[in-house]
């Protein structure tokens, strides 16, 4: 049954969806009809991939191709060395795509079936999920998101496994198909450092969120549930928390602890080239290694017998310095036009940049005005950051001088 929508409403929605956040202003399964729910999916399915993956896909299909210019800005986005093989590398993220998706959807139909009785629904319900899980979006047709299947470990594990392949990022899902291939030959392809840092933190992470979240809700929302329903119901929100929105866990009763490592994994999102959002796992990890060689008193920033190039240390600065100072405008702004408690505030702003789409419950009530922040909000985070980084890094100047060095206090 669909409803009338207002233009910021649907500007909102339109943004979020294509931004692969999930934030929304009104429930999407019961508020919108099957038509609207579909360009919902659409939307979710071009943030996905972005605009210029999926334009030049079709460029491909057409048989048009594309020409040097951009061949070098597909490069840069991908993160991808070989410009000859940029076409391949597209058709290999809409196969690796469709694959993954279909096959999260079989596994999801098989999961709803049982429990709905209603085959058509059921498919299209899986459908929809499968897009929205790999995509990172949050969308869900259900107005309480997963919170009814936290003891589904099927559901939890496919919706989980969809959100962590679409995070790692299509770079390094390549690169891992590629070494397994080479594996199957006999031969030996050891993986790029993108990947292994991407792998080392993701996977960090997780398990760092799970064992967090566990810990400080197992005396509250986690405290009546079966062993089995938190085990789920912590690693389903560590897994979700940094880039996809769906919840198994009450989002505003949880504890102000349990929140705000919420937000720190929200601020670092996915991965570089995937389908979510945030300041991304490589730039948290130069921050981290960058501290750490600090500390050991090295010149470099040394990680897997690699040392990382000074340019790029630079541009990791740069990205998280400007996201937390858009974050800061933004939450101030959203302080004075929203009544509700701070932490919600702050929240919801990481939430929108990190393009993760978990709420305390603020979203729908938010005023004209403070739509409008969260809506540029979603914009910066899924394109900015990136974005002004690609802009620093093909701006190299040519010095034909150099200033004398002075020391100062630190």
């Amino acid at each position: 049954m669909s409803n009338y929508a207002t233009f910021l409403d649907a500007l909102f929605t339109a943004t979020s969806a294509t931004c692969v956040t999930g934030l929304i202003v009104v429930d999407t399964g019961t508020h919108f009809s099957f038509l609207g729910q579909l360009i919902i999916l659409i939307l979710i399915q071009i943030g996905g991939l972005g605009l210029m993956t999926f334009t030049s896909f079709f460029a491909l299909a057409l048989g048009k191709g594309f020409g040097v210019k951009d061949r070098f800005l597909l490069r840069d986005i991908l993160n991808y060395k070989n410009m000859g093989g940029i076409g391949s590398l597209i058709l290999s993220i809409l196969r690796i795509t469709l694959i993954v998706e279909g096959i999260g959807a079989l596994l999801l139909y098989i999961q709803f079936l049982p429990q709905t009785k209603n085959a058509l629904f059921s498919a299209y319900s899986a459908i929809f999920h499968s897009i929205s899980a790999f995509c990172n979006a949050g969308f869900s047709l259900y107005s309480n998101s997963f919170m009814k299947y936290g003891n589904s470990l099927g559901i939890s594990l496919v919706m989980s496994t969809l959100i962590i392949i679409g995070g790692l990022g299509f770079t390094v899902i390549v690169d891992l198909s590629h070494r397994e291939n080479f594996r199957l030959r006999g031969k030996r392809r050891s993986l790029s450092l993108q990947s292994k840092l991407v792998l080392l933190t993701s996977f960090s992470l997780i398990i760092v969120g799970f064992c967090l979240i566990l810990l400080s809700e197992n005396g509250e929302l986690l405290k009546n549930l079966s062993l089995k329903g938190k085990l789920l119901r912590a690693y389903f929100q560590s897994v979700t928390a940094r880039t996809a929105g769906f919840n198994t866990l009450n989002i505003r009763d949880l504890g102000t602890f349990s929140s705000f490592l919420l937000i720190i994994f929200m601020f670092i999102g996915a991965s570089p080239g995937s389908t979510g959002g945030g300041i991304k796992t490589s730039t948290f990890a130069v921050l981290f290694f960058t501290i750490k060689s600090m500390v050991q008193g090295k010149g470099e920033v040394e990680v897997f017998k690699r040392t990382i190039p000074r340019l790029i240390v630079y541009q990791a600065l740069y990205v998280i310095i400007l996201a937390l100072g858009w974050i800061a405008i933004s939450a101030l702004i959203l302080s004075l036009t929203e009544n509700a408690p701070f932490i919600n505030i702050l929240f919801e702003d990481f939430s929108a940049f990190g393009t993760v789409g978990l709420s305390r419950g603020l979203t729908p009530n938010l005023t004209p005005l403070g739509r409008v922040v969260i809506i540029l909000t979603m914009l910066i985070g899924r394109v900015g950051p990136l974005t002004l980084a690609l802009a620093i890094g093909g701006r190299r100047m040519i010095k034909l001088y150099e200033y004398p060095e002075e020391s100062i206090m630190i």
